[in-house]
């Protein structure tokens, strides 16, 4: 199984790599990565913490004979770009990005589809979290999911928040869309809750893969 959404101290998170490393285990997860916040969440991401946060999953992969690949979760600015230190790219396994303020449909969607022509993005972070959407428009998640599967972007399937929802997973099971799977854990006891982002995963996304499958680290 594997947890693809964790956050350690380095940012919001309460665990240190190590016990976020032994919880998994006991967890029985085979991959785990850790995407902590990029610098602009206040406690988020500097490139030194990305180079001590590496090699402290350096020395837990040795320990504990578990994959963990070393992320980022990094906010989308208004004109597409990412909040992703300079100089920290070589100590990044992958990039997850997530919006975490509320726009409308067409801003949301627009401004993603712009995101992932622009950059080198691996997930999508929690489709639609917060976003209260009335109407929609199919044509511009069809859009999306096309860009997506275009640039290899999957769409995170989150537990904490259980997206994407019931509509959105009716669009993305005609698609050849990865997903991967995330507890978003900020406790270390959360860290490996994945059971309802597993069964998602199985039933809508069938044409896709998990793609942590074919992830190794740097």
């Amino acid at each position: 199984m594997t947890d693809l959404h964790v956050h350690s101290c380095y940012s919001d998170g309460n665990g240190t790599i190590e016990e976020i490393a032994r919880k998994a285990v006991e967890r029985r997860m085979k991959i785990i990565g850790i995407v902590d916040h990029g610098p602009s969440h206040i406690t988020g991401l500097t490139a030194r913490k990305i180079k001590n946060r590496y090699r402290e999953i350096e020395d837990a992969v040795e320990k504990y004979s578990l994959e963990i690949l070393s992320g980022i979760e990094a906010e989308v600015f208004p004109d597409g770009t990412l909040d992703i230190p300079p100089n920290s790219r070589d100590f990044l396994d992958f990039v997850v990005v997530g919006i975490h303020r509320p726009l409308n449909f067409q801003e949301y969607h627009k401004l993603l589809i712009k995101v992932f022509q622009d950059n080198d993005v691996d997930v999508l972070a929690h489709y639609g979290v917060g976003a209260n959407w009335i109407i929609r428009n199919m044509e511009l998640v069809e859009d999306l999911f096309e860009i997506m599967v275009e640039n290899s972007v999957a769409i995170e399937i989150n537990e904490a928040y259980l997206v994407p929802d019931d509509y959105t997973l009716g669009i993305c099971r005609h698609y050849s869309l990865n997903y991967s799977t995330g507890s978003d854990a900020h406790l270390v006891s959360e860290v490996g809750n994945i059971e309802w982002s597993r069964r998602i995963g199985e039933t809508y996304f069938k044409k896709g893969s998990n793609i942590a499958v074919s992830w190794k680290r740097k």
